[in-house]
């Protein structure tokens, strides 16, 4: 019995050769990469707690190797990490944070290993900076010394903040700033041990001067206010009074106008044709169209109150279009405009003309 041939997978063109592509979109890549990040995030932490299991115990160890006591913040790194990049097309998050938590680990590791006096027994035991930080401090200090390692290491992890929060210096330890505002009890017990009012204090009386400053400007403006608005009733009465000004100039009176028209108007009347006009008038429709080569044969005449039809019947192969070309000639030789050449008449096989009656 032949056995079933085993699909071969091709990198070249990144799919198996009976078509199915293994190809992912860079949004279901992210997306695989922001859900694992999570799921190793929350795997830490938990095993910080020993309730992930042997997993979690090889993983709580292979961090306190790597990272010592720094193996406590990995976790919401992580999980930091993948909030950025799930909001990573938003305005607010910036290539540089990504930057910022790499320089913040590093930098705390380093501080972490400082003070140990066996870093190397400390790094097996999961302590201090671990294997990393041991690492880092060791190259630091053999080119800068300890106290330029400590003030290096601090420099860089304020750097990292700022760069994590897109602050600035002010922003971080400023009055109003992340770490000013957690260090405002230490600076007024500082001041009340000193003698002086403290930064406290000065904050207090700073908002208390705020708070009555805004209260003059906010009389000031119902005063300005006040004023304001009667200057634009006053002007809005001097605008009604200019257009009812204007409204009484435009209105005109009425007035009853008699208009007489003359009766005679309405007594003229079209005439109608005598016998003899038709005649006169068919021999001259008859002469014009002969004399541009269209013999005819007059036929009936139909009088009206307006106009006069007169028919006729062109010889065999005369094209109607010659006949309706010549209305402006029949009008002249006719002395009568307009005519109207109705070519053929509907039912019947003759040609009509349309003379207007003399007055």
């Amino acid at each position: 019995m032949p056995r079933p041939k085993k699909r071969k997978y091709t990198r070249r063109h990144d799919r198996f050769e009976d078509g199915y592509a293994f190809d992912l979109s860079p949004e279901i890549k992210k997306s695989i990469l922001i859900i694992s990040l999570v799921a190793v995030g929350g795997i830490s932490f938990l095993s910080l707690f020993g309730i992930a299991g042997i997993l979690g115990d090889y993983v709580n160890a292979g961090l306190g190797l790597i990272f010592g006591w720094a193996k406590v913040i990995f976790p919401a790194l992580l999980i930091a990490g993948g909030f950025l990049m799930y909001n990573e097309d938003k305005k607010w998050v910036h290539g540089y944070m990504y930057v910022g938590l790499a320089l913040f680990i590093l930098s705390l590791l380093i501080v972490l290993h400082l003070f140990l006096s066996e870093p190397d027994l400390a790094a097996q035991a999961g302590q201090g900076g671990g294997y990393v930080g041991l690492f880092l401090s060791k190259m630091a200090i053999s080119l800068i010394g300890f106290w330029g390692t400590l003030l290096l290491s601090l420099c860089i992890l304020s750097v990292s903040v700022v760069l994590m929060f897109d602050t600035t210096i002010t922003g971080l330890f400023g009055p109003d700033g992340l770490f000013g505002k957690m260090l405002m009890p230490f600076y007024w017990v500082w001041g009340r041990l000193t003698g002086g009012r403290g930064e406290a204090d000065e904050t207090d009386i700073d908002y208390e001067d705020a708070m009555e400053g805004e209260e003059a400007e906010y009389e000031e403006g119902d005063e300005s206010d006040d004023f304001n608005s009667r200057e634009l009733s006053a002007e809005a009465e001097e605008e009604q009074e200019v257009e009812k000004a204007k409204e009484e100039k435009l209105t005109v009176k009425k007035s009853n106008i008699k208009i007489n028209i003359p009766l005679d108007l309405l007594s003229a009347k079209i005439g109608k044709p005598s016998g003899a006009d038709v005649k006169v008038c068919s021999e001259i429709i008859k002469r014009t169209m002969e004399n541009f080569g269209i013999p005819v044969e007059m036929g009936e005449y139909s009088v009206g109150p307006t106009v006069t039809q007169y028919t006729f019947k062109p010889a065999d192969g005369v094209k109607l279009s010659r006949i309706t070309g010549l209305s402006n000639d029949l009008a002249l030789a006719l002395a009568m405009h307009p005519i109207r050449i109705e070519a053929p008449i509907p039912g019947k096989a003759l040609v009509g003309i349309e003379v207007p009656n003399k007055v």
